[in-house]
Order: C-alpha cells, then structure tokens, then sequence
C-alpha cells in the first residue's frame, strides 16, 4: 500500500478513536507498534521489557486521548511516551553490562571484531548504563536516531537548553569513565565538535 494511503488510514483512524472508537484505536495500534517497538530498542535490550513497555505505551496513550494535540504528529507522541517509559524503567533498573551495542554492529563488522574491540564495545555500552537515565535517553536519541535538540526536547518533553546540557554532561561523564576503563586519554575537542553541529 502506497505510504500516502497509509497515511490517510491513519488520520481516519485517528479521528474515529478520538470519538471513543476502539476498533479504530485497535487498528492504530497494529499500524504503529513495530515503529514503537523499533524505537525502545534504542533503550531496552530485553524482549519481555520491550513488550511490556510497548503494551503499557498503549495503554497510556488510550487513556491520555482526551488531551492528545491532534496538530501533532501521532506516530511521534506514541514514541515519547515510550521514551519516557522506558526511561522510567532504566531508573529503577540497576546497569548491568550486555552486548546490546555488538549486536547492533553490522555483519561485517561482527565478523571481523576482535576479542579486544568487542571488550571496549561492552566497556562503552557499561558505561552508558551507568549514566543517569535522562542523559542515556538524549544520548542514544542523538546517536542512534541522529534526533536533532529540537527533537529530543519534544520527545522527552523538556527544555532545548536542558537537552544540550545533558548532552554535553553526559559526554563528558562518559569521555572521563572510558579514559579510566580503557586506559586512554580522549580528545576532549573531538568529543565537543558535534555540539556545533545541529541544533
């Protein structure tokens, strides 16, 4: 199906749950659940996890219908309220180190890694999970999703300038942990060049 025609499924969709239809709200929640799902694995490297936030997302989302902004994009509420989850989960959760970014490596890649790259790959995603929850959210939001602030700020409903602090905070966290777990001193300049990048 042609991506105009979804789209306007969607918005029909939309209407029709706004006036308390379920069956449409049903069908929103199949056309939008794998670019949810796609979104908390940025997050979440256990499937259970992943799917309870996903249901609970949905959840949230019927319940909070009533005071959705219909000039807003839906797809992009639903994620924010999945960030927003998800990051709630990682407060709770104790960090623990996983091989969630060596997963994410291409095939080539993988094929290739040695031993000592894949511990320095399981070094840096320790050490992301070791960073306050708001700060991994902006952080993988702005590596992973390329976000821009602007982005960020909506989808985590805070401040521009709270997302370019934490930002810059959370870079400078992990430049000093990975400079003492892998024995390196990092280029502090290289590490601030991207903050002139995109706004």
């Amino acid at each position: 199906m042609p991506a105009d025609a979804d789209s306007q499924d969607h918005r029909r969709w939309l209407r029709a749950a706004l006036d308390g239809d379920a069956e449409a709200f049903g069908a929103l929640v199949l056309a939008f659940a794998p670019s949810v799902r796609r979104c908390l694995r940025r997050f979440l490297t256990e499937e259970a996890e992943i799917e309870d936030v996903l249901q609970e997302t949905f959840v949230r989302a019927h319940e909070a219908l009533g005071r959705y902004d219909p000039t807003r994009d839906f797809g992009a509420w639903l994620r924010s309220i999945a960030v927003h989850r998800a990051v709630d989960l990682l407060r709770r959760r104790r960090p623990r180190a996983d091989e969630s970014l060596l997963e994410r490596l291409p095939q080539p890649a993988r094929a290739h890694a040695d031993l000592e790259a894949r511990q320095q790959l399981q070094i840096v995603d320790e050490e992301i999970r070791r960073l306050p929850a708001q700060w991994q959210a902006i952080l993988r939001l702005r590596v992973h999703d390329e976000a821009s602030y602007a982005e960020i700020a909506t989808t985590l409903d805070i401040p521009i300038g709270t997302v370019m602090s934490g930002l810059s905070r959370a870079r400078a966290r992990l430049a000093a942990r990975l400079a003492a777990a892998l024995g390196e001193i990092p280029d502090a300049r290289a590490e601030q060049n991207d903050e002139e990048e995109r706004p």
